[in-house]
């Protein structure tokens, strides 16, 4: 398969908390804060796919 090219952008505003927290989580895992978030929503699309109640 071949890898696709990261060319999208996504800006987002969170609280300063949130971003703490994410940016410590994504150091604790050895990933970028990008990385880690790309990773948290593959897995929940992924999750959702397999869960019939989260099917929307």
């Amino acid at each position: 398969m071949a890898k696709e090219e990261k060319t999208a952008v996504m800006n987002l505003r969170v609280r300063p908390s949130v971003k703490k927290i994410a940016v410590a989580r994504a150091a604790a895992v050895d990933r970028s804060l990008a990385s880690y978030v790309e990773q948290l929503i593959l897995k929940d699309a992924d999750q959702a796919s397999d869960d019939p109640k989260k099917r929307r």
